[in-house]
């Protein structure tokens, strides 16, 4: 009698804190709402039908996943600014969207946390895939590893150029101890996480060095975007693509581009079926320069 009790208790107490986190989460939820509502104010037939099942249903309360239903501009705006045709883009759009085994390996991650989507959706990373397959760098640095999508992404990239013949490397920072858990979903071993802050471990990681691929996606404040623009151009290797993953709230990326008369262009994406109105990808190369020769390799 006393254990069944005892077990009874234990699982009204579980069941309290699961009420308790759901709680918690459409608290959060709520708060994600009134932060974004003045944009969707200005497009509320196409984004407010989305709310009742993000609020009722959806596990993510940050690092919103979601499917884009403007694929094809992005493969426009890749084409212009890199000098690759359509087709060509087109078809390392559907590489990714094909690629089974690395669907199903984070999927498989995903249905771990109750904080995340059971789908693996990828957004505007497809973007980031696109140019990892065209370039074809030696060495990326992205900032802000979070879950690690991304990171799963572009080291996936890295593994179909290394089969090529072209090996590259990732260094993914963050500060967040259990950052890039969906890593490993792109079976290879073509990137490292360093859980460092950038402020202070850059120059250590990058000396003697030089960055073909920097993506900022990190603390999104204009002071720290800027930081890190300055820091690591000390490495860019001339023609280096540069990404902020910010420039839809931010204009650091835009004014360092201006600062150092470099080109800039955004592509913004459009979520589907989700209220998040967002975000971009701004887009640089390292020289004005640098867009003839980036054309030229990619091709």
């Amino acid at each position: 009698m006393i254990l069944k009790a005892v077990s009874q208790r234990l699982k009204i107490y579980s069941t309290i804190q699961e009420m308790r986190k759901s709680t918690k989460r459409f608290v959060k939820k709520v708060n994600c709402v009134k932060f974004y509502w003045p944009e969707l104010r200005k497009n509320p037939s196409s984004k407010i039908l989305y709310l009742v099942p993000f609020l009722l249903f959806d596990r993510e309360v940050t690092n919103f996943t979601y499917d884009i239903s403007n694929v094809e501009e992005l493969v426009s705006f890749l084409s212009k600014e890199f000098g690759v045709s359509e087709s060509a883009i087109t078809a390392l759009v559907q590489e990714l969207e094909n690629d089974t085994e690395l669907r199903s390996s984070l999927e498989q991650r995903l249905q771990r946390r109750k904080d995340r989507n059971k789908r693996a959706r990828y957004g505007r990373r497809i973007g980031w895939y696109c140019i990892t397959r065209m370039m074809k760098p030696s060495l990326i640095v992205e900032t802000g590893t979070a879950d690690g999508l991304g990171t799963a992404i572009l080291a996936r990239a890295l593994h179909r150029n290394k089969q090529e013949g072209t090996a590259g490397l990732l260094l993914s920072f963050d500060i967040i101890d259990d950052a890039g858990w969906l890593a490993d979903a792109a079976h290879g071993s073509d990137f490292r996480i360093l859980i460092e802050d950038t402020k202070s471990s850059l120059d250590g990681h990058l000396s003697g060095k030089k960055v073909d691929f920097f993506i900022h996606d990190s603390d999104h404040s204009y002071a720290h975007e800027t930081l890190e623009l300055e820091n690591v151009s000390k490495y860019l290797r001339e023609g280096a693509v540069i990404i902020s993953d910010n420039a839809h709230a931010s204009t650091a990326m835009k004014d360092f581009c201006e600062r150092r008369e470099l080109p800039f262009a955004f592509y913004r994406e459009q979520p589907k079926k989700h209220f998040y109105p967002g975000g971009g990808i701004g887009l640089s190369f390292y020289t004005p320069r640098a867009r003839n020769n980036s054309s030229n390799s990619a091709r």
